[in-house]
């Protein structure tokens, strides 16, 4: 791609993942990296000020359970009336424009589509329509929202460090790889 330049970067509108919510619904994206307590604060504040009765946190990729976890921290602090809480699980895709750095030299626009899997929260004041009710995060396949390296050899029991990592004791570079013996611990969750 060195003969190209990325010139815009647009999120295609996906709509409401809760039809019956006004189009106007406040919502606070959560990111890998934000801070739960900045999130939480921020919810609180919309929900206590103002007209809000509805707030969406809503999360891509690994941030989908920073976004359920905002949640919880949301639920055991709100003052007053109990809050009601239903999420739903989607795709964002956002679209990229590549153009070509020297014009004319027969090279196209190109336009690259990236998918990611969201996880959308909505805590309300008021009663949530007959059939919503809160999302069974157990249900959802791990593998959606975290991007984990397959475990090596051996997985469905804890996982000797030795054994993860290669024979020069150095693991797999990158985020979320097996970069060091601390990491390197592979359970089966769905052992009895």
């Amino acid at each position: 791609m060195e003969f190209y330049e990325r010139t815009r970067v647009e999120q295609l509108p996906t709509g409401l993942p809760f039809p019956w919510l006004p189009p106007d619904v406040p919502v606070v994206h959560v990111a890998e990296g934000s801070q739960e307590r900045s999130v939480v604060t921020r919810v609180l504040r919309l929900l206590s000020d103002g007209d809000a009765r509805h707030v969406l946190l809503s999360g891509a990729g690994r941030a989908g359970g920073r976004a359920v976890s905002c949640s919880d921290a949301v639920l055991r602090r709100a003052p007053g009336a109990p809050l009601r809480r239903a999420a739903s699980a989607g795709t964002r895709v956002t679209a990229e424009t590549w153009e070509p750095r020297a014009r004319g030299c027969g090279l196209d626009t190109l336009v690259v589509r990236r998918s990611a899997h969201t996880l959308t929260v909505l805590l309300t004041k008021d009663d949530l329509p007959a059939g919503t009710g809160d999302l069974d995060l157990r249900s959802i396949d791990a593998t959606i929202f975290f991007s984990e390296p397959k475990a090596p050899a051996g997985a469905g029991r804890a996982v000797d460090a030795a054994a993860a990592t290669s024979a020069a004791g150095q693991g797999r570079a990158g985020r979320g790889g097996w970069e060091s013996a601390t990491r390197c611990r592979c359970v089966d969750h769905t052992a009895p």
